[in-house]
């Protein structure tokens, strides 16, 4: 048995319950995850006895945060578009993967899975070594992607195939802001 039989075995009425969206659920389920990461951070922050230890679950529930960007950037998460848009914009800003951008890269990547010219999470090869397998789940390589693709879009230098010509000021505004708050947070830090 796999997920294809037990999602054909549910009821209508299960399917529809199991897919409702809700602001109310997905806001407290928010609260919930950035609780965690403020009662953690402030045990690091505190330096509590063991506190490198907690940098561990600290990193688990920051990378969790793609989960809700790419629900967010579906408009699945909660009920609301504009709720949606903007929790999509808050997770952005915490991993600096831009919403906007990655929404067009996500869409494409739905409209052409597997397709290896045209799907854009097929455009860097996956790990064959240790050694690369290693360095692939450090997530260094994410988080430089991440870097590299807000740089790229506030500059204005965009050229994927799957960002439309008139979605590129849009990308590279979004960037400029990214860009521009963290200067702002490092200003006051």
């Amino acid at each position: 048995m796999d997920h294809r039989d037990i999602i054909a075995s549910l009821t209508t009425e299960e399917r529809i319950r199991l897919t409702a969206k809700s602001d109310v659920a997905g806001l407290f389920q928010l609260g919930a995850h950035l609780g965690a990461i403020v009662i953690i951070g402030s045990l690091i922050a505190a330096e509590v006895p063991f506190w490198p230890l907690l940098m561990l679950p600290q990193g688990i529930l920051i990378v969790f945060l793609f989960t809700l960007l790419h629900e967010s950037v579906h408009r699945t998460a909660f009920n609301t578009q504009r709720l949606n848009d903007g929790v999509a914009r808050l997770c952005s800003l915490a991993i600096g993967l831009p919403a906007d951008w990655f929404r067009y890269f996500h869409f494409a990547h739905h409209r052409y899975t597997q397709d290896p010219e045209n799907d854009p999470e097929l455009a860097f090869p996956k790990p064959e070594t240790l050694r690369q397998y290693i360095v692939h789940v450090s997530g260094l390589p994410v988080w430089w992607g991440h870097f590299k693709t807000l740089y790229t879009n506030a500059r204005g230098d965009c050229h994927d195939s799957y960002v439309p010509p008139k979605g590129l000021p849009k990308v590279r505004a979004e960037a400029r802001a990214m860009i521009g708050f963290y200067v702002v947070v490092l200003a006051l830090a």
